[in-house]
């Protein structure tokens, strides 16, 4: 679970859609606050003024994050914690750490992961690049814009600047709490409907209650925050089982800490130079199906094969792509061809005028032998060109490789491999 930047983008979730006592295994919604004094009109506008004008001293955050959901048949529950500090040179950075628990069957799995997430506007103005790091995914790249004018580089900076924007942030209800403030935003909606439970008809009710707490200090300085969402049922909607009583069937809490400071200089040298640097724009794998001839001549039928590609991004210049493919070969579907078209770029900015376009043929022959009932037509290989004669079967394949963008803005291929994903009946 790659969560980008998550305690960015939930600092930006409205207040209304998601907190609020306890521990967090056991939030609940909040019926009444004891809080007297409500701040109205005027008074609450110059308010949420102040507290605008604060948001420049945020340096650092923390936050958790608790989503739970249960079935008749599985149960999930993920806990995440996050971290950030917020630099004077338009830089951010942070860490998260995840846990992922799935009950299904009766079969527990576990699924850890840790990654980095920053966040900054390039030394020389012209770019703006949030993306995260871990060892399982590569970079995962979440935005990269390139600052075309003075006008894109200074709503940039605004981000940066302000990094959540108040009228989005904070609603609902405001109290004076002694000397410090508290936005409440609650909501409770309820459905009743008749719906089939076997032989029987029942009527299904679903309760649906969002909450968020903000606290402001006398400083006009953001707290903290706490957003809940719950989700009850009188019945499970996976194994459509009625329920005596309403459950809460899903819920998920978010807690962020933020303080206020001076922000220090920070160091994303070695994330930026890249920017500068050749960069893959995109590759378009196609496998077609055919029929060569005595000749070794390819003629193609029908529409390309289904391909589930995936990929990790080492940096933006290099990627390892990952191509599967399930298909049948018959006497007259007896061959295919694997091509790529790649897309290149001489730095980030990707201008469409100064792309390098190629079709590459993957040299996988080394590896055809770990497929049986394939080999390579030599006619054609003869003929520089790759086609792959096929045996009567059903096959289901992967090819791997890494591509790497040279200084020339051209492509080079390295690490590729073919290989047979499992065994296949052949027809």
């Amino acid at each position: 679970m790659n969560k980008k930047l998550i305690f960015v983008l939930a600092m930006l979730l409205p207040l209304s859609m998601v907190a609020c006592k306890g521990k967090a295994k056991d939030y609940s919604f909040v019926d009444n606050f004891s809080f007297k004094e409500e701040i109205k009109g005027s008074e609450r506008d110059e308010l949420l003024q102040k507290i605008a004008d604060k948001l420049g001293g945020i340096n650092k955050g923390s936050s958790t994050m608790v989503y739970e959901q249960v079935g008749g048949n599985y149960k999930s529950r993920v806990e995440m914690k996050q971290s950030m500090t917020l630099y004077s040179n338009y830089y951010m950075s942070g860490l998260e750490e995840s846990t992922e628990v799935v009950e299904r069957g009766g079969i527990k799995t576990t699924t850890k992961q840790k990654a980095e997430n920053h966040w900054f506007i390039s030394s020389d103005n012209k770019y703006s690049f949030s993306f995260s790091l871990s060892e399982k995914e590569g970079m995962d790249v979440d935005d990269l814009k390139y600052l075309a004018d003075e006008a894109a580089l200074a709503d940039e900076q605004k981000r940066f600047g302000r990094v959540l924007d108040v009228e989005d942030f904070l609603g609902g209800t405001v109290y004076k709490d002694g000397k410090n403030y508290v936005f409440v935003a609650s909501s409770v909606n309820e459905q009743y409907s008749p719906m089939e439970f076997g032989n029987d008809t029942k009527v299904a009710h679903g309760r649906m209650e969002t909450q968020a707490v903000a606290r402001v200090n006398s400083k006009f300085e953001i707290t903290k925050v706490q957003n809940y969402s719950g989700t009850f049922m009188n019945y499970f909607s996976d194994s459509k089982e009625y329920l005596n009583e309403m459950q809460r069937v899903s819920y998920q809490y978010i807690e962020m800490s933020l303080t206020y400071g001076k922000r220090k200089a920070g160091n994303f040298a070695k994330y930026e130079e890249q920017l500068n640097k050749p960069v893959v724009g995109y590759l378009e794998n196609t496998l077609w199906q055919g029929s060569v001839d005595e000749d070794g001549n390819f003629t193609q039928k029908g529409s390309p094969v289904t391909l589930n590609n995936s990929l990790k991004v080492e940096n933006l210049g290099k990627v390892h792509y990952s191509s599967q493919a399930t298909f049948t070969a018959t006497a007259d579907n007896n061959a295919f061809v694997f091509g790529i078209n790649a897309t290149t770029y001489p730095d980030a900015q990707r201008d469409s005028e100064k792309k390098v376009t190629e079709d590459l043929v993957l040299p996988f022959e080394d590896s055809i032998g770990n497929v049986p009932g394939f080999s390579v037509n030599e006619k054609a290989k003869a003929a520089g060109k790759q086609v792959i004669n096929v045996e009567p079967g059903t096959y289901t394949i992967r090819f791997d490789w890494d591509v790497e963008v040279g200084a020339d803005v051209k492509v080079q291929l390295s690490n590729v491999s073919l290989i047979r994903s499992f065994p296949q009946a052949d027809i």
